[in-house]
């Protein structure tokens, strides 16, 4: 019952968006080839995007006054987030145009930054302006609070839209070219009639015996997939709600951390969650499946989900230490309101990647995935004659 009313929801909300989109849709402006060449060498020069990023952490971390566990995992996630906002400056102005054109995806990020720097204001459970206040005193320049909101604010702009947009366009680039290879290995061996760890790793049943891979998505440049989106929010929320656990309800970080220093971590360690469900969702967007000597196709999803959901069900387990932290006195009730201070953000950001992802990214990644896989299958029938 619950479920229906929820699709019902989901349907409803997504006739709303698509009636707005119908004003700015043009498919002709959307497509844009990808390029293997441009996706292999960012694959390639991501060690070394990892080893800058490490190198700003060393710099961020030794600059500072007061050197602790805390600041040295406030610096790891600041130095990548700062990395991945640079890339995607430069990816965004790259980035094709989905159903609602780029200006349109930055008002959207604006607004959501309004709403978060309210909340920030009324709760003081972040501190945006703090940390610039700190990062100006560092290189020596001293900001009064008006100039400190206006900095706050605009940084927080680009974290929303650039960080988003350069974090997903690292892990859209990696996908493209490892999933083709993923799903071709499958090919190969279901023409041998051999398993390997592809099988494995999708769960598929020891009865299941594969013939042949199909990926069959639905594509179409002039509709906003509100139902994808919806599922990479509610999955983004979820896992990292569970990963905040390792924080929130851990006796030697409640001993050691501020709320502040807690709800500011987990806050930019969200902007990197959809690294973890993004390749498990587009498993379930390109409808693939196996196909065997059995009357339904085996969907790879099927097994991806279990995957996923053990993931869960693993950092779930973690809940336990709340026991633990009530052992060692600490207030449930504080505990549950980090939860709940941590809610908005987390939901806030939870939304800019669901829209951007599935705005300008989504179709284009099962366009270059569908093309080269079907190349590849030719390429296999080819050398199999």
């Amino acid at each position: 019952m619950a479920a229906n009313k929820l699709d019902s929801t989901i349907g409803s909300l997504d006739a709303r968006i698509n009636r707005v989109a119908e004003r700015f849709s043009d498919s002709s402006e959307h497509i844009s080839k990808v390029s293997l060449e441009d996706d292999v060498r960012i694959v390639k020069t991501f060690p070394l995007f990892l080893a800058v990023c490490i190198i700003l952490w060393i710099i961020l971390f030794l600059i500072k006054d007061v050197i602790t566990f805390t600041s040295a995992i406030q610096c790891l996630c600041l130095a990548f987030m700062i990395c991945f906002m640079m890339v995607g400056a430069y990816r965004f102005v790259k980035m094709s145009n989905g159903v609602f054109p780029k200006w349109l995806m930055a008002l959207m990020a604006i607004g959501l930054v309004i709403s978060l720097y309210l909340f920030d204001l009324a709760t003081d459970s972040i501190r945006f302006h703090d940390a610039i206040r700190i990062m100006g005193s560092v290189i020596g320049i001293e900001l009064d609070r008006p100039m400190t909101d206006v900095m706050a604010f605009i940084s927080l702009t680009c974290v929303f839209l650039f960080t988003t947009v350069g974090v997903l366009s690292a892990l859209v680039a990696c996908l493209r070219v490892y999933l083709v290879r993923v799903f071709l290995n499958m090919e190969k061996h279901c023409r041998k009639g051999t398993r390997r760890k592809a099988e494995g790793f999708f769960d598929v049943p020891t009865i299941v015996d594969p013939q042949e891979v199909i990926l069959e998505p639905e594509i179409n440049y002039r509709r906003f997939d509100t139902e994808a989106a919806a599922d990479l929010a509610h999955y983004m929320i979820v896992m990292m709600l569970l990963i905040s656990s390792y924080v929130f309800l851990n006796p030697f970080f409640l001993d050691t951390m501020s709320v502040n220093d807690m709800i500011s971590i987990m806050f930019m360690l969200s902007m990197f969650v959809p690294a973890l469900i993004i390749p498990w969702q587009i498993i379930k967007d390109l409808h693939a499946r196996v196909t065997s000597e059995a009357h339904r196709d085996y969907y790879l999803w099927t097994g991806a989900k279990k995957k996923l959901m053990n993931t869960f069900i693993t950092l779930g387990a973690f809940s336990m230490m709340f026991l633990l932290s009530i052992y060692y006195g600490h207030n449930p009730v504080d505990i549950f309101t980090y939860y709940l201070l941590f809610l908005v953000p987390l939901f806030l950001t939870a939304l800019a990647y669901a829209m951007i992802y599935t705005n300008n990214f989504q179709n284009d990644l099962k366009v270059a995935v569908l093309s080269r896989f079907l190349n590849g299958k030719e390429e296999i029938d080819n050398g199999s004659e």
